[in-house]
C-alpha cells in the first residue's frame, strides 16, 4: 500500500512541475527530433555515463531530456538514471549549449543549484560531501572548492 501511495505521489509532483513548465517530459517535445537525439548521443558519450549505462543494466538505465531550452532556460537539460521499479529515479543530471553543445554537470545539491564544468565535476564529485548538500568557493587561486554543510 505504501509503494502504491509514494507512486501516486510522484506522479502528481510531476503533474504538478509539468503544468508549471517546471519540466517539460521527454514525450513533450518542440525542438526537431535530431537536435534532441545529437543532445542526448552527447551526454551518453561522457565515460562517466558509458560506465553507469553498464553497471547498472539491470536496473534499467536510461537517458531523457528533462527540459528543452526556452525564455527561461538557456539549455537542454538531460537525465540520466534509473527507470526500473516504474519510476524513473535521477542520477546525473547535465546541461547542453544547444548553440556549442557543450556539456555541464548541472549539481542541484549546491544550495544555488550550479552549473560546474565537466573537469570542475569530476575532480570534485569523490569529495566527502559531494552527495549532500553544499556549496563552492574559489580558493585564493579561483580554484572552486566544495563547502560542506553541517
Amino acid at each position: 500500500m505504501k509503494a502504491i501511495v509514494n507512486i501516486l505521489l510522484c506522479k502528481l509532483f510531476l503533474l504538478v512541475a509539468i503544468g508549471n513548465g517546471i519540466a517539460k517530459p521527454h514525450f513533450y517535445q518542440t525542438q526537431p527530433k535530431k537536435a534532441n537525439e545529437v543532445i542526448l548521443a552527447k551526454v551518453k558519450a561522457l565515460p562517466e555515463v558509458n560506465r553507469f549505462m553498464e553497471t547498472a543494466k539491470s536496473s534499467k538505465p536510461e537517458l531523457l531530456i528533462g527540459r528543452e531550452p526556452d525564455a527561461h532556460f538557456k539549455y537542454y537539460w538531460v537525465k540520466v538514471g534509473l527507470t526500473n521499479l516504474d519510476m524513473f529515479r535521477t542520477t546525473f543530471d547535465f546541461c547542453v549549449d544547444p548553440k556549442t553543445y557543450k556539456v555541464n554537470y548541472w549539481d542541484l545539491l549546491d544550495k544555488n543549484q550550479s552549473m560546474i564544468t565537466l573537469a570542475q565535476w569530476r575532480n570534485l564529485r569523490t569529495s566527502p560531501g559531494f552527495s549532500k548538500p553544499h556549496s563552492y568557493k574559489k580558493d585564493k587561486k579561483g580554484k572552486l572548492i566544495l563547502v560542506s554543510k553541517k
